[in-house]
């Protein structure tokens, strides 16, 4: 859940194929470690600066859109260590994305995103890894601001001279919503993640996870009276009787109510004040997932891949059991005089209840359906020329509301790397 989510994606997809040292996979960089005889220490970044065009800068939902223009910046650093004669790994990963709007200044954007994690080979056929990662967002509106933070342990197996390799993993999460504490949640996941490589370009991969959300408040349903002569209206003399489960005016008939979707965090004097009825109840979520994906690379000029995923989560909240289908497709392909070219999609198909979605509409909604494209022109072996147009849709599951949103971006890029 991100604003600025599929950036920090396209990035990192960007980082990751066009990096001075390219990236390999888990097992392979494993491998690779215990042939090391020397300390290195490598890094690399990239800085991005451009002016784009948003054609929905308020993220409105089924109703007029505010285009305007703004300027971006994305200063991606890299940097890994690792010590001399031995097994071990330590690396960082830092990205910094920042908008600023002409018009709707309130849109205005600052976006960080830390990545510091660790490998230790104690075989020649295992490892264990630890990672931490903290994301936070802010508007100048202060309307969606959030922050998530992630801490994880994990195993590899990948046997020596043998095309797979598997990880088993445990984390902790951490999500902040600061506008609506209610949407706040901690909760812990397990993940099991297994690869196969077939001959030197292609390799498959499954994964399955667990996850458990606990939120201090889930949304319940709540009363308030109506007066039966003027609907509009809440009769003054209106009180609650526990006996008959209802709203009763001042002879004790009972009154027709209204019902409306809370989550009851308000003080009983409050509640007394604004004649409402409900009873807070604590929320958990129980989410499953499974995933295949397909990679097929050559180097650093051709990289392209697939995954399907599957999450079902079911809740103690009525409110909340979905099922969300995606499917997500990624490339980059260098191309002549220089060029090259980068794409992102997604499509997702969801099934069920979920009446936070509505509430909270963060960017992470309109990414769930996404087509992202890029294309670079090398003017120096730095320095680059990007052009990036994207499209956002999203339709809600609870209700007839949807999302359009449409971008284009110009600007430059300069890359560089330790020697």
């Amino acid at each position: 859940m991100s604003p600025v989510l599929s950036l920090l994606a396209l990035t990192k997809l960007l980082t990751a194929v066009g990096a001075v040292e390219t990236s390999t996979s888990a097992a392979e960089s494993s491998r690779a470690r215990a042939d090391e005889t020397h300390a290195t220490v490598s890094g690399q970044f990239r800085v991005s600066s451009g002016a784009e065009w948003d054609t929905n800068a308020r993220r409105t939902v089924t109703g007029p859109r505010t285009q305007d223009a703004l300027g971006r910046l994305t200063v991606d650093l890299m940097t890994n260590w690792r010590p001399r004669s031995s097994n071990h790994e330590v690396g960082a990963h830092y990205i910094l994305g920042v908008k600023r709007f002409g018009r709707t200044r309130a849109e205005d954007l600052l976006a960080h995103d830390l990545e510091i994690h660790s490998d230790h080979r104690l075989g020649p056929w295992i490892s264990v890894g630890a990672s931490g990662n903290a994301r936070a967002s802010r508007t100048h509106a202060r309307a969606r601001n959030y922050s998530i933070a992630r801490g994880e342990l994990s195993a590899s197996l990948h046997p020596p001279h043998a095309p797979i390799a598997f990880q088993f993993g445990g984390g902790l999460n951490r999500f902040q919503f600061h506008p609506e504490p209610s949407f706040s949640y901690t909760g812990p996941d397990l993940s099991l993640k297994a690869w196969i490589y077939i001959g030197a370009h292609l390799s498959l991969g499954a994964r399955g996870g667990y996850g458990l959300r606990r939120y201090a408040l889930g949304l319940v349903r709540g009363t308030t009276p109506v007066d039966p002569a003027n609907p509009d209206t809440t009769p003054p003399d209106a009180v609650f009787d526990p006996a008959l489960d209802t709203w009763v005016d001042g002879r004790g008939a009972p009154l027709p109510v209204r019902e409306f979707i809370t989550f009851c965090s308000e003080s009983a004097d409050e509640k007394a004040k604004r004649k409402i009825h409900c009873t807070p109840e604590s929320r958990q979520d129980r989410e499953w997932s499974a995933a295949a994906s397909a990679e097929y690379r050559i180097k650093s000029s051709f990289r392209a891949g697939i995954e399907y995923l599957v999450r079902v989560q079911r809740s103690t909240s009525v409110f909340e059991n979905v099922d969300r289908h995606r499917i997500s497709a990624y490339g980059h392909v260098g191309l002549p005089w220089r060029l090259t070219a980068s794409v992102l999609a997604a499509l997702q198909f969801t099934h069920g209840r979920s009446a936070s979605e509505g509430l909270l509409f963060a960017e992470d909604n309109e990414n769930q359906n996404s087509l992202e494209f890029q294309v670079s022109h090398r003017l120096s072996d730095n320095l680059s020329l990007d052009a990036r147009g994207a499209i956002f849709a999203y339709h809600f599951t609870t209700s007839n509301q949807s999302f359009l949103r449409q971008t284009a971006y110009l600007g430059v890029s300069y890359r560089g790397a330790s020697p």
